[in-house]
């Protein structure tokens, strides 16, 4: 994996191979498999981070603006087997991630210790029947009532050349108004238009990292939070691998 600062302006995207549609369906599910075993097998000694005081007046308050900040960020520290780790909207604590399962992972966002929704990653259900697409994550709220997807997908919107991409659907599988590069780091509305980007930003010594997710900074882009987890956790995932490779 490669550690970049990625910026707002529109990126090629490269036709795929068979290679790399293979890759692509199960590269990040087997990575994400291995590593909730591990974290089962070494759970008690693992820890987590602790949630942070909320740093806007409510939970509503703090649920729009995760939806309308110009920059999410996730803290992470990539020693603890038990994935967890404090969100920031604009800076501001706004939510807090966990991860738990062996091979039924669940990734469970609360806020002042409630569930607000958690995400999955799903392989039977209806949306799995695409044509070309790979991991697909879905989104439930506290009782498992679906609130929508993000899927990796072979797809050409507007136009660009035939791809993996991120799209973003409700739970009735409608699109969203916006998709991502395969990779997450880039954020597209419809037109082609870069809204946002996401990365990692590793600290120079030690396994603690940032991940974010900024959109450009004009009042004007929404992009559902659910939505900004798929990316952030995308960008755990290479996190997680340079940090493996290079400690």
């Amino acid at each position: 994996w490669r550690q970049e600062n990625w910026h707002a302006t529109r990126t090629a995207v490269f036709p795929i191979g068979p290679d790399k549609r293979k890759r692509g369906e199960s590269m990040r599910k087997t990575t994400k498999l291995f590593l909730g075993f591990t974290a089962g097998l070494l759970l008690l000694c693992g820890c987590s981070a602790a949630e942070e005081k909320l740093g806007y007046e409510n939970a509503d308050v703090a649920k729009e603006a995760l939806a309308s900040a110009s920059s999410v960020r996730m803290r992470c520290d990539l020693d603890n087997v038990d994935a967890s780790g404090n969100i920031y909207a604009d800076e501001k604590a706004a939510a807090y991630m966990k991860n738990s399962g062996l091979f039924d992972q669940t990734w469970t966002i609360s806020i002042s210790g409630e569930e607000w929704f958690h995400m999955k990653i799903v392989t039977d259900e209806e949306i799995n029947k695409m044509t070309k697409s790979a991991t697909t994550y879905a989104f439930y709220d506290p009782d498992n009532n679906l609130l929508g997807y993000a899927q990796e997908r072979v797809t050409t919107p507007d136009q660009m050349p035939e791809a993996y991409y991120i799209i973003f659907l409700d739970a009735d599988l409608n699109e969203k108004p916006y998709y991502a590069s395969e990779d997450g780091h880039t954020i597209y509305t419809e037109g082609g238009t870069v809204i946002g980007s996401a990365k990692k930003e590793m600290d120079w010594s030690g396994s603690q990292c940032n991940l974010y997710v900024n959109l450009e900074d004009n009042g004007t882009q929404v992009m559902d939070f659910q939505d900004k987890y798929a990316l952030l956790d995308m960008m755990y995932d290479e996190a997680n691998e340079y940090y493996k490779d290079n400690k």
